[in-house]
């Protein structure tokens, strides 16, 4: 089951029997206020990017994507060799680096706006950076009735109880009536939870037994129903060339450091109309 826009909008009203027309107004700000909620309680792998950019000597602040919804890692290059800034607050980083023209290899780094990060201390070089981050992706709103996204496809419940909760507490609803959505909204929310650990995680960490293989292989991106779906061994197969896919850690796709690319060169991000973002190389 999936939802359209147009779709949601009528299940929230059937569910708080309302269609009021300001209550109606309001509907694509439950949806949103839902979209946001799940987004920052399940990090999502599908919803992460790599951005790099180059640092300005002597300028303590980066800009931050437009779509940046958290962090994941945030590396520096300098002579050849690698590390990663460390997370922190604005206030470790003023009392870090009281004075801003205390210049050095930055080690640390805070969200000091919504559009800029501060860094500490400030570069004394034009070092190369990249932001490895989860992204806010587009809102079911934004788009047509008859539209659809990732959460509303493979998410439903979770984002339907979750715009039912914030649609009942515009309403000011009964807490209980709140308090057994919530419930419902939980259970699918572990589910979702559950679904990003059993395509991503147990992969990658190459601890699946047959079992978690037959169970597991079907739901990645590049799986088609190919001539192994059947079959014991639940190959995965390419969208493009319909050839078995080694599915390695080496072979993770570096574009979109989500899938497996095929030894053909294809990737499930090259699929056309698939929702797998590729690299951006700039964010300011």
């Amino acid at each position: 089951m999936s939802f359209t826009l147009a779709t949601l909008k009528t299940a929230i009203q059937d569910y708080t029997d309302n269609s009021e027309s300001t209550f109606v107004t309001h509907l694509p700000d439950f949806i949103k206020a839902a979209e946001e909620k799940i987004l920052k309680s399940v990090d999502l792998d599908i919803f992460r990017k790599n951005v790099t950019s180059t640092l300005t000597n002597s300028d303590q602040y980066v800009n931050v994507p437009s779509d940046y919804l958290a962090s994941f890692s945030f590396q520096i290059t300098t002579s050849g060799s690698e590390g990663f800034l460390l997370q922190k607050d604005v206030n470790f980083i003023r009392e870090y680096t009281p004075a801003s023209s205390t210049t050095g290899l930055p080690k640390y780094y805070a969200r000091f706006s919504e559009d800029h990060f501060i860094l500490a201390p400030t570069p004394n070089s034009a070092y190369t950076v990249e932001l490895h981050y989860f992204y806010r992706p587009t809102s079911l709103t934004a788009g047509a009735d008859s539209g659809t996204t990732w959460l509303s496809t493979n998410a439903p419940f979770a984002l339907l109880y979750g715009s039912i909760i914030e649609a009942y507490l515009f309403m000011k609803g009964e807490p209980d009536v709140i308090q057994n959505y919530n419930g419902l909204y939980m259970q699918y929310l572990e589910r979702l939870k559950d679904l990003d650990q059993g395509e991503l995680g147990a992969l990658w960490d190459l601890k699946l037994d047959s079992k978690d293989m037959a169970e597991t292989i079907p739901k990645l991106p590049n799986y088609e129903d190919g001539p192994y779906k059947n079959n014991s061994d639940y190959k995965s197969v390419c969208w493009s060339c319909k050839q078995d896919i080694e599915l390695t850690e080496e072979n993770r796709c570096t574009e979109c450091n989500y899938a497996i690319r095929c030894s053909c060169g294809e990737c499930a991000c090259d699929k056309p109309g698939n929702e797998y973002m590729k690299k951006q190389k700039e964010f300011y």
